[in-house]
C-alpha cells in the first residue's frame, strides 16, 4: 500500500526546483518518501530529510527514497 501524500510536509526551493522533506505525519511502519512531488503546479526532486522529519512519530520502522533504503 503506497503512502499517502498528504502524510508529508516538504520546504520547497523554488530557483533549484527541490524539496526538502520535514515531517511525516503519517501512521504507516514502513514509509516510502516520493522522489518528485507537486506543488504550485511545479514538480521538485526530494533531495534530503529533514533532521526532524520522523521526530516524535512513534509509527515508523523503516523509509526508503526510490532504490534507497534506511
Amino acid at each position: 500500500e503506497n503512502t499517502s501524500i498528504t502524510d508529508f510536509e516538504f520546504t520547497y526551493n523554488k530557483e533549484f526546483k527541490t524539496a526538502e522533506l520535514t515531517t511525516y505525519l503519517g501512521t504507516k511502519n514502513n514509509v516510502t518518501i516520493p522522489n518528485i512531488v507537486k506543488h504550485d503546479d511545479e514538480l521538485y526532486s526530494v533531495t534530503s530529510l529533514g533532521s526532524e522529519s520522523f521526530r516524535n512519530n512513534k509509527y515508523v520502522e523503516s523509509y526508503k527514497i526510490d532504490n534507497l533504503k534506511s
